[in-house]
């Protein structure tokens, strides 16, 4: 599968796509430069037949635009907005924005080479891009959105997953990470070990490097690596004065130390696979962060606002008719993470629907074979099930799962037991 071209999601998911996917994306892209925007226009052109497209000078016409559109059931779905512009910035536009119409795609595009410019979208935008770019460059991350987005028809979905700012985290974690901000003793190696245990500051520390900002030719997929970009100093600011790692509570509808554990288990038993089967390095690099950020989606829609209809646990409301994994993708995604990353998410998506909440999947059985389309998305779906399926027995042999997964290459039992035995260890 070729998942450096955005039409592979098409080719291996179209059949999934539905009748939202034949309508024109809206696209509004706002700039205070008319030159800015006839260059876009110009450029841009060739796609009208598979974009509708909007090009606005003035942020307030822009809000009222995109505000009638929402409220008329038909929200635009990407916005593309200038960060320096005379009365309404971009920043206070994406935040309006943000309020009105969630479920629109929010993009910082910005000239000024100035961390703090950053920093502050971080939270209402959902991709930052340097300005000036390249358009095929940004066509193609554009492209590649819509056509996850596409994949996730539930409008109530999109505007959850769209209007989440922040992530729960492990308050032990977190907690944490504190300490180790205001501490001048701690190193590099410290604070990735904590940020590491938790899979809202993974990712979140993550959508801050891999932004368009530092020009990275390589996606970050570790927070090592991240930590080692951005400078110990700046990663402990950033945790000291929550301008990025700030705390957030989840709803009832989800155990966020039950995420955080299957995570860690699901994580260590692909990178076991995958060093025994001696793959790449960026193979694995992919699954392994696949399989820390498969529930980022769940996470997300915990901390946004209720479902239509009332009710405080998943139960208790209508089911979006969405997977946790597909879930995942679209917020990935839409935050720019790699292609790599988001097409393994998709490749897994066999699990059941959000209501059935995180961490519960539908058993191993069926989760095997000719649906895999790599040996990547089979390993993670392996390590999601024996985590969810065998750990939770009171033998963990796996006996009744192994019967349900027959074509599972029998040495990734004896790793997936291996990490289980000593993760129970571990937390006696």
């Amino acid at each position: 599968m070729d998942t450096s071209s955005p039409a592979a999601i098409t080719d291996a998911h179209g059949s999934a796509i539905g009748a939202r996917a034949a309508e024109q994306a809206h696209i509004v892209f706002v700039d205070d430069e008319a030159m800015v925007l006839s260059g876009l226009r110009r450029s841009l052109s060739r796609l009208r037949r598979d974009w509708t497209t909007e090009f606005l000078e003035f942020p307030e016409q822009a809000l009222t635009s995109i505000r009638e559109r929402a409220e008329a059931g038909r929200p635009v779905d990407v916005v593309v907005s200038d960060f320096r512009m005379p009365g309404m910035d971009g920043l206070e536009l994406l935040e309006s924005i943000q309020r009105c119409s969630p479920s629109t795609a929010r993009v910082i595009l910005s000239g000024q080479a100035d961390a703090d410019v950053l920093l502050s979208s971080m939270r209402p935008s959902h991709m930052f891009v340097s300005k000036p770019c390249d358009t095929d460059a940004l066509v193609r991350v554009l492209d590649r959105l819509l056509r996850v987005r596409a994949l996730v028809e539930d409008e109530d979905l999109r505007a959850r997953l769209g209007g989440a700012s922040a992530l729960p985290k492990a308050p032990e974690i977190y907690l944490a990470l504190q300490r180790l901000s205001r501490d001048p003793a701690a190193s590099a190696a410290d604070v990735v070990a904590v940020i590491e245990q938790d899979v809202a500051l993974t990712a979140e520390l993550l959508k801050l490097t891999n932004s368009a900002f530092f020009g990275l030719n390589q996606p970050v997929t570790s927070p090592e690596r991240a930590v080692g970009l951005l400078g110990l100093d700046l990663v402990q600011g950033l945790a000291a004065s929550g301008a990025l790692f700030s705390p957030v509570d989840a709803d009832a509808s989800i155990d966020v130390a039950r995420v955080r554990q299957v995570a860690l288990r699901s994580t260590s038993i692909v990178r076991q696979i995958a060093r025994a089967g001696d793959w790449e390095r960026d193979e694995t690099s992919d699954a392994a962060l696949a399989a820390m950020l498969h529930d980022i989606g769940h996470l997300a829609l915990a901390t946004g606002p209720a479902r239509a209809g009332g009710g405080a646990t998943p139960e208790a409301a209508p089911a979006p008719a969405c997977s946790v994994a597909r879930a995942s993708a679209l917020l990935l995604a839409t935050w720019g993470f790699s292609a790599g990353v988001v097409d393994l998410l998709l490749d897994c998506d066999l699990d059941g629907d959000l209501a059935e909440g995180s961490g519960r999947g539908a058993g191993m059985a069926g989760r095997t074979g000719p649906q895999m389309r790599s040996r990547s998305a089979a390993a993670l779906q392996f390590a999601r099930a024996y985590v969810t399926d065998v750990a939770a027995t009171t033998t963990g042999s796996g006996d009744s799962a192994q019967a349900g997964a027959p074509d599972v290459p029998q040495e990734w039992w004896a790793v997936a037991a291996a990490v289980h035995d000593a993760s129970t260890d571990a937390a006696r």
